[in-house]
Order: structure tokens, then sequence, then C-alpha cells
């Protein structure tokens, strides 16, 4: 997967003290849970998104299942990493901290957005092709 800059890469790559820097890490992870809790809403359950890939193609249960429980393991993480923050803002010493985390989540985002991307491409090709 081709890395590519985000808030957050942005923000782990130069950690500060700043009242600014904690701010923005703050604002970019409220952002990217929203986004993950729209996102996680519009494909778990009846009638979402997976419901539909499991609907054409059931053979694609168990990526369905491993796929929704990133999701929801990366949401939780974000949410973690949240209150950390307001906890810790301002603490040098815990800017370092943070901005691995950061990094580490950015990373995770990626790989669980690519998960789905995948899930739902298998999907559609099974069922234009049949297989």
């Amino acid at each position: 997967l081709e890395a590519r800059t985000t808030p957050l890469t942005t923000l782990a790559a130069e950690p500060s003290a700043s009242a600014t820097w904690w701010l923005s890490v703050a604002r970019s992870l409220d952002a990217l849970g929203d986004r993950l809790s729209m996102q996680l809403a519009a494909d778990v359950g009846p009638g979402g998104s997976f419901a539909d890939v499991l609907w054409h193609e059931p053979s694609l249960s168990s990526r369905v299942g491993r796929v929704s429980a990133q999701g929801t393991r990366l949401l939780e993480r974000v949410r973690t990493v949240r209150r950390s923050v307001s906890r810790f803002a301002g603490e040098p010493a815990r800017a370092r901290d943070v901005s691995a985390e950061l990094a580490s989540i950015a990373n995770e985002e990626r790989h669980y957005s690519h998960r789905v991307r995948e899930l739902f491409w298998d999907a559609y090709n099974r069922d234009i092709g049949g297989d």
C-alpha cells in the first residue's frame, strides 16, 4: 500500500508541545472518529453495505466479519488516543508518544480502507463474473 499524506501523518511527523499542535491533533482525531463512525454505521448492520455484500456473496462472510471487526477496533483506538490527547495536551514528554500513535493509526486506517475497497471490489467482480 502506498503511503499518503494525511493530517495525521503530517502531525505525526512534527510532534510539538505547542497548543496549536495539540489542538490540531484533537481535531484530526475527532474528524477521523466521526468519519469512521459514519462509515461503520453505513456498512454494518441490517441494510448496511456489508449486508448487501453478504446477500450477493455469502462466501465472503468471514472477510466481512474480519473487516467489520477491524473497523470497530480502529474506531475504539482513535477514541482511546483522543482521550489521552485530552488528558496529556501540552505535556512535552507525551508529544512523541502521541506522535507515534498518530503514525500507527494513520497506517491502520490506510490498511482498513484498503481492505474495505478490496472486499467491495471482490464482491462486485464475483457478482458480475458469476464466481
